[in-house]
C-alpha cells in the first residue's frame, strides 16, 4: 500500500477557520504516523480549518454526510480502498480512523457489522441500515442511548467496492444473522431498523423465530408504509404527458439528489443540464444498472462555491455506493414478505403515525401487533434535530430487556 503525502493543497483563502474559533474541548495532538499525517491533511482541506489534531472528533468539527463523502473519496484515491460512511462514524477521530483505514482483516463480517457504541452488560442492539445501505448517525443518537447497552450497525455488502451486493432480502437477512451471531451467539436478540431496512429486520425476526431464538420486539424506526415492490422501485415516476418526470428523468433526479444536491431536491433545470451534457436518450435504452452507473460516474461530490463541478473521474466510492443502493432497491422489488407472528415496536414521526389508523395500511399485512411511539414531526427531523428523542424512546422500549 502506498501512502500519498501532500496530495491536497493547503487550505487557503479568507474562508479558512482557525482552530481557536471552534472552541474545541479536545487538546491539540500532532500526528505520530504517516497515516495520521495524511488524514490530518485530508481533513484540513475538507473542513478548511488551519489546524486539526489526531484527537479531534469529526462531528465536533461540524462533519456531516457531505464532509464524510469528500473525506472517503480522498481516502479511496490515496489508499485504493473504499470505505462506507459507517466506518467514519464509528471511528470519528483522526487517530481511530487512520488505524481503521490501515487495518487488514480476514473477518468475513468486517464490512457488514460496525460497533456504534461499545461497553455495557446488556444485550446489544443491532440496527439495520435504510435504503442507502449505510449507517450514519449523529452523535446525539449514541450519547442518548442506554450507556449499558452496546449498539452495532449493519450495513449492506458492496459498499467497499470489493464485494457483490446481496440480490435478495432473504439472503441479506441470513447474512446479517450470521454477523450478529459473531457478537451474540444466542438470543434474546434486540433488532432495530431505519426506514426501508424494516423489511430486512422483519425477515430476520421471522428466521430467528423459526430457529427457536428468543427475540425482543423488533424496533422499526419510521418504516415505509408502501409494499416493498413500490418502495424499492428505482424507476418510480409517471409519464411526462401527465405533467411529471418520466421514469428515466426520475432516475436522473434521484441520483442527482443523492450525489450532488443533498438536503434539497434537484430542479428540472438541473435535470435539463444533465440532459444536455450526457445524452440521456441513450439511458432509456440501457438497463437500470447501467443507468445508475453512468450517472454516478458523471456527477461527483465536488463543489465550487456552492456550484456543481463536473468531474468525469468520479471516485469508485460513489460507484460502489450507487450500485449497492440500486441492488437493495432491486431486491425489494423481488421481495414477497410473509407476516411476522410477534410484537413490533414502531417509532414513527407524527406524519407516519397519522396513517396507522388506516386498516388497509400495508404494514398491517406484515405485523398484526404493533405498538406505536411518536418521536418527531417528520421523517427527516426524526433522524436529525429529534434524534435524541428517538434514542430515548428506544431506551424506554428496551427498559426491561436484559
Amino acid at each position: 500500500m502506498t501512502i500519498a503525502t501532500g496530495a491536497l493543497a493547503e487550505p487557503v483563502g479568507n474562508d479558512v477557520r482557525s482552530r481557536e474559533e471552534l472552541e474545541l474541548d479536545t487538546p491539540f495532538v500532532l500526528p505520530r504516523t504517516a497515516a495520521e499525517t495524511q488524514m490530518v491533511e485530508i481533513w484540513r482541506s475538507v473542513f478548511r480549518i488551519d489546524r486539526i489534531g489526531t484527537q479531534d472528533d469529526f462531528f465536533d468539527l461540524g462533519g456531516d454526510s457531505v464532509h464524510g463523502a469528500a473525506i472517503l473519496t480522498e481516502v479511496a484515491l490515496d489508499y485504493g480502498v473504499t470505505i462506507g460512511l459507517s466506518g467514519l462514524s464509528a471511528n470519528p477521530t483522526i487517530e481511530t480512523f487512520a488505524r481503521f483505514v490501515l487495518e487488514e482483516t480476514s473477518d468475513a463480517y468486517s464490512s457488514v457489522l460496525f460497533p456504534l457504541k461499545t461497553g455495557g452488560s446488556k444485550s446489544p442492539l443491532f440496527l439495520v441500515h435504510g435504503k442507502s445501505g449505510q449507517i450514519f448517525l449523529p452523535p446525539d443518537f449514541a450519547r442518548n442511548l442506554d450507556p449499558h447497552r452496546p449498539v452495532f450497525g449493519l450495513q449492506a455488502r458492496g459498499l467497499n467496492g470489493r464485494e457483490s451486493p446481496h440480490d435478495s432480502i432473504a439472503g441479506m437477512a441470513e447474512d446479517y444473522i450470521g454477523a450478529i451471531r459473531t457478537v451474540r451467539p444466542n438470543g434474546p436478540y434486540a433488532l432495530g431498523s431505519f426506514c426501508a431496512g424494516s423489511y430486512v429486520v422483519i425477515e430476520m425476526a421471522r428466521i430467528l423465530q423459526g430457529q427457536g431464538d428468543a427475540l425482543h420486539p423488533p424496533i422499526l424506526i419510521d418504516p415505509p408504509f408502501t409494499p416493498p415492490i413500490e418502495e424499492g422501485r428505482p424507476d418510480k415516476g409517471a409519464d411526462e404527458t401527465e405533467g411529471r418526470r418520466s421514469p428515466a428523468r426520475e432516475i436522473i433526479a434521484a441520483v442527482l439528489r443523492r450525489l450532488v444536491f443533498p438536503g434539497r431536491p434537484p430542479t428540472d433545470d438541473n435535470v435539463d443540464e444533465f440532459d444536455e451534457r450526457f445524452a440521456p436518450e441513450e439511458l432509456v435504452e440501457l438497463d437500470q444498472k447501467r443507468q445508475y452507473m453512468k450517472i454516478a460516474r458523471a456527477w461527483a461530490w465536488r463543489r465550487d462555491e456552492g456550484k456543481v463541478v463536473f468531474d468525469i473521474t468520479t471516485p469508485q466510492a460513489v460507484e460502489a455506493a450507487t450500485w449497492t443502493t440500486y441492488r437493495f432497491a432491486a431486491a425489494m422489488q423481488q421481495y414477497e414478505p410473509a407476516p411476522y407472528d410477534g410484537e413490533v415496536e414502531a417509532v414513527l414521526c407524527e406524519e407516519s403515525a397519522a396513517q396507522t389508523a388506516d386498516p388497509d395500511l400495508f404494514l398491517w399485512s406484515l405485523v398484526s401487533d404493533m405498538r406505536v411511539h411518536v418521536a418527531g414531526p417528520s421523517h427527516r427531523k426524526m433522524l436529525r434535530e429529534d434524534v435524541s428523542r428517538v434514542a430515548k424512546t428506544i431506551n424506554e422500549i428496551l427498559r426491561d430487556a436484559s
